[in-house]
C-alpha cells in the first residue's frame, strides 16, 4: 500500500511542473506583445563617424555605433562629403 502511494505522489510530482509550464506557456501567448522598436528613418541607410571620416551602410555591426552619427541617403553623398567606405562592411 506505501509503495503504491509513493508510486502515485512521485508521478503527481513529475507531472505537476509540466502542466505548470503548460500554463504559463499559454499565458505569455496571450499576453500584450511590447511595441516594437521605431524604425529607422527613410534615407537612413548610411551613417558616418565625423571623426574617423568612415561611413558604414545599415547592415554593418558598427552602422549603431556611438560615433556614427551623421546621416547620408547614398553611399556617393558620404564620398562626396569626404568619408570612405568601413573596410567591414565595405560601405
Amino acid at each position: 500500500m506505501k509503495r503504491v502511494l509513493l508510486s502515485l505522489l512521485f508521478c503527481g510530482l513529475l507531472l505537476t511542473p509540466c502542466a505548470a509550464t503548460d500554463l504559463f506557456a499559454a499565458a505569455a501567448q496571450n499576453a500584450p506583445q511590447p511595441a516594437a522598436a521605431a524604425p529607422a528613418k527613410k534615407g537612413s541607410g548610411f551613417r558616418g563617424n565625423p571623426d574617423t571620416k568612415i561611413y558604414h551602410n545599415s547592415g554593418c555591426r558598427y552602422f549603431n555605433g556611438k560615433g556614427s552619427s551623421k546621416v547620408f541617403p547614398s553611399a556617393q553623398e558620404a564620398v562626396k562629403a569626404g568619408y570612405r567606405p568601413c573596410k567591414v562592411c565595405k560601405g
